[in-house]
C-alpha cells in the first residue's frame, strides 16, 4: 500500500508540472463519434487528401481544430476537387456545427427568445475569448414493430444534456449525460445476460436494470478534458471510447463496448502520429452492489501518412489483471517500450497483441483499407497447417468508392472481416480482450467470417439514405457443453473442442455449432433543423442454424426523431 500511494503521489505530482507547461496553444474537443461525421471525412479525404497531413483517420475521435483545418482547405481547392452541391452544404453544415473556431458572428437568424439558438448547432452558448461553451439537449425516441420470432412493440426513450468548450483557448472538455428507457429487439433481450454471470450487459453500455418485461432502464455518461503538453504533444483524460481503423468494425480497439477510464497521449510530429492509451477497465459485474473488480488495458499505436494518399500504422496491446493479487502495473507504462518484451521480463501470461493497418486512396474515388491482429503466432504451427488453436489472428480488408458510377454523392462501401477460434480470448476474464463482458474489438466475438456491404446515397443536403447487408459465418458454443468453440471471449480457452481427441489441432472458422447471420438495414434520416433527424428505419435479421435456441427471424419497421445524438444499430 505503502509503494502505491508513493506512486500516485508522483503521479499528481507529475500532472501538476505537465498542467503548469501549458502555452498559449489553441485547444479543442473532439468530434462525437458519428456515423455522418466520419463519412464526411472519410469522403472528402479520398476525394482530395488532406493538405499539410494534418489528419490520421485510423484512430478516432478527430480534434475539431483538425476538422477546421480540412474545411479550410476544402474552400480553398474546392474547384480542383470538384465538389458538388452536396458537399458543399456539408462543408456548410460542418462550419456551423464548429463556430466556435471560425473567425466570424456566426449568428442564427432566428434565436429563439432572444438567448436560445443565438447559434445554430447550440442551446445556448457562451462566445468569449476566454471561454467558448455549447450547451444542447440530446432526444431520441423512437417506437416500432417487430414480428415474426418475436411479435413485439420495441421502442427507446432517451433524454440528457451535453456539454463542450474550451477556456482561455488551452483546455478544452467534453461532457454528455443520458437517461434511458427502452425494449429492444427480442435477439438483442436475449444477449443480456452472458454465460456465469447474473449481471445484466447490454453492449455498448455499463450497468443497466432490466423488469420483468424484458425492458432495460440506465444511464450513460461520458466526457473527458483535452489539453496540449508541448506544441505537439496533447493529453486527454476521460471517460469514453476510442475506434482503431479505417473501416465499418474494427478488430483492434471499436466502441462495442461500455465508456471506460483511458488516459490518451497524441504526439503529432511531421508526417507521423504516436498515440499511447492507458485503460481501466471492468473485469466483469457481480450480480450484487459490490465493488467491481478491474483490469487494465494498454496500447501504443504509430501512423504515418506517405504522401497524400497512403497511411500504414502498427500497434502493440497488452491487457491484464489481478496477477498476484496486483493491480496496475507501471512496467506497462513505460509509453516507448515493446509490450512482449516486459511480458516474458515479468514472468507472466498477460494477453498482449500486435498488428498493423493501412489505407490507401487512389484514383480520387477509391479507397482500400485493411487490419491485421496477430494475437498468437506461431511459425512450425502456420507451415504445419494443423489447425493448431495458437495461431490465433485477425484480419480485414475492405475497399470504399466515392461517386460511384459518376452518380455524385453516391457512396459504396465493402468489407470482409475474419477471425480465427480463441482470438483474444485467454484463461480468465481478467486478460481476455473484453470489458465489462463485451468484446473490445468486433460484436461477434471471434471464430467467423463476415462480409459488410454499405450504401450511402445523399441526394439532397438534408437527407441521407443508407442501405447495410451484413453476412456472419460463426462457430458458437453449445449450451448443453462446458468446451469452448473460441468464439465466445469470456470462456477459458485451456478448455477447448477436442477434434480426433485432440485440443491442440484441427480448428478452423466456423468449427462448433454453425450459425449463419443475415442482417439487412435500411435507414432514411431528414435533418429538419440542425442536428435535428428523423429517422425511418427497416430492419430484417435472420439466424439459421440446425441447434434451436440460436435460430431467430425478425423484421422490424421504427419511425424515431433524435437530436444532437447519433443513431444507434444494433447490427451483430
Amino acid at each position: 500500500m505503502f509503494v502505491k500511494r508513493i506512486f500516485l503521489m508522483k503521479i499528481r505530482f507529475l500532472s501538476l508540472i505537465l498542467l503548469s507547461t501549458i502555452g498559449l496553444m489553441a485547444q479543442s474537443a473532439y468530434t462525437n463519434q458519428s456515423a455522418e461525421y466520419n463519412h464526411f471525412v472519410d469522403r472528402f479525404d479520398i476525394l482530395g487528401g488532406f493538405p499539410g497531413n494534418n489528419i490520421h483517420t485510423n484512430f478516432k475521435q478527430y480534434l475539431r481544430k483538425d476538422l477546421k483545418l480540412v474545411l479550410d482547405s476544402l474552400e480553398k481547392d474546392s474547384a480542383a476537387m470538384i465538389l458538388s452541391k452536396v458537399d458543399k452544404f456539408n462543408i456548410a453544415y460542418l462550419k456551423d456545427d464548429n463556430w466556435d473556431l471560425h473567425s466570424g458572428q456566426w449568428m442564427s437568424r432566428k434565436p429563439v427568445l432572444k438567448y436560445f439558438y443565438q447559434k445554430k448547432n447550440a442551446l445556448y452558448a457562451v462566445d468569449q475569448k476566454y471561454l467558448k461553451l455549447i450547451v444542447n439537449p440530446i432526444i431520441s425516441v423512437w417506437a416500432g414493430k417487430e414480428t415474426k420470432s418475436d411479435k413485439s412493440y420495441n421502442y427507446q426513450n432517451t433524454r440528457g444534456l451535453e456539454l463542450r468548450g474550451t477556456i482561455d483557448e488551452k483546455v478544452s472538455f467534453y461532457t454528455s449525460f443520458t437517461d434511458n428507457q427502452a425494449m429492444l429487439p427480442g435477439y438483442v433481450r436475449a444477449s443480456l445476460t452472458p454465460i456465469d454471470t447474473l449481471k445484466p450487459v447490454l453492449m455498448g453500455e455499463n450497468y443497466i436494470k432490466t423488469n420483468s418485461k424484458g425492458g432495460v432502464d440506465y444511464i450513460s455518461a461520458r466526457g473527458y478534458v483535452n489539453f496540449k503538453v508541448t506544441k505537439h504533444i496533447g493529453l486527454q483524460f476521460g471517460h469514453d471510447k476510442n475506434f482503431v481503423g479505417n473501416g465499418y468494425r474494427s478488430l483492434i480497439l471499436s466502441e462495442n463496448s461500455g465508456n471506460y477510464n483511458f488516459l490518451k497521449v497524441e504526439t503529432k510530429i511531421w508526417k507521423i502520429k504516436y498515440t499511447n492509451l492507458f485503460c481501466q477497465l471492468t473485469a466483469f459485474p457481480t450480480p450484487y452492489d459490490s465493488y467491481f473488480p478491474k483490469k487494465y488495458f494498454t496500447l501504443h499505436h504509430l501512423s504515418t501518412n506517405i504522401g497524400k494518399h497512403l497511411n500504414i500504422g502498427v500497434y502493440e496491446s497488452v491487457i491484464y489483471g489481478n496477477r498476484g493479487g496486483g493491480g496496475l502495473d507501471i512496467n506497462y507504462l513505460n509509453p516507448i517500450i515493446f509490450y512482449r518484451s516486459v511480458e516474458q521480463n515479468l514472468g507472466s501470461s498477460d494477453n498482449a497483441s500486435l498488428g498493423i493497418d493501412w489505407k490507401l486512396n487512389f484514383l480520387k474515388r477509391f479507397s482500400w483499407y485493411g487490419q491485421v491482429v496477430i494475437d498468437e503466432f506461431l511459425i512450425k504451427n502456420i507451415r504445419a497447417r494443423n489447425g493448431s488453436w495458437t495461431n490465433k489472428q485477425a484480419f480485414q480488408t475492405g475497399l470504399k468508392y466515392m461517386n460511384a458510377f459518376g452518380i455524385k454523392n453516391l457512396d459504396l462501401q465493402a468489407e470482409l472481416n475474419s477471425v480465427r477460434p480463441y482470438t483474444y480470448s485467454h484463461m480468465d476474464n481478467y486478460r481476455s480482450y473484453t470489458n465489462y463482458l463485451q468484446p473490445l474489438a468486433h460484436p461477434r466475438g471471434a471464430n467467423f467470417n463476415e462480409l459488410v456491404g454499405l450504401v450511402r446515397f445523399q441526394p439532397i443536403g438534408r437527407l441521407m439514405l443508407t442501405g447495410k447487408a451484413i453476412y456472419i459465418k460463426q462457430g458458437l458454443d453449445s449450451l448443453n457443453n462446458r468446451l469452448s468453440s473460441g468464439s465466445d471471449l469470456l470462456q477459458n480457452y485451456s478448455q477447448r473442442l477436442l477434434h480426433s481427441g485432440q485440443a491442440d489441432i484441427g480448428h478452423k472458422i466456423g468449427q462448433g455449432i454453425a450459425v449463419n447471420l443475415y442482417y439487412i438495414e435500411f435507414n432514411a434520416s431528414y435533418m429538419v433543423k440542425h442536428n435535428i433527424f428523423l429517422d425511418l428505419t427497416m430492419v430484417h435479421r435472420k439466424q439459421t442454424t440446425s441447434y434451436v435456441p440460436y435460430k431467430y427471424n425478425s423484421t422490424m419497421i421504427t419511425l424515431g426523431l433524435r437530436m444532437n445524438i447519433s443513431k444507434k444499430s444494433y447490427d451483430w
